[in-house]
């Protein structure tokens, strides 16, 4: 089986066969030397890497999962 991830200028959500999904977010990579060396990224000019910090798309705060398991549906 083979895994690709798609590298863009900033981590976004994107659309894949009609669900969302978030692009690869290098920034774990890119900010430890030790796993930058050994990537396939490591070629990349620093120049050219994006920088974006955190997920693309909204995570629930603990309260907010909380009130949502909390609610019946029907």
């Amino acid at each position: 089986m083979t895994y690709l991830q798609i590298l863009l200028e900033t981590h976004e959500i994107i659309t894949v066969n009609g669900a969302a999904v978030e692009s690869f977010d290098g920034s774990a990579v890119f900010d430890n030397p030790a796993y930058l060396k050994t990537s396939v990224l490591a070629d990349m000019p620093p120049a050219l890497r994006p920088r974006h910090i955190g997920l693309a798309a909204p995570v629930l705060q603990g309260y907010e999962a909380l009130t949502l398991t909390g609610v019946t549906i029907g």
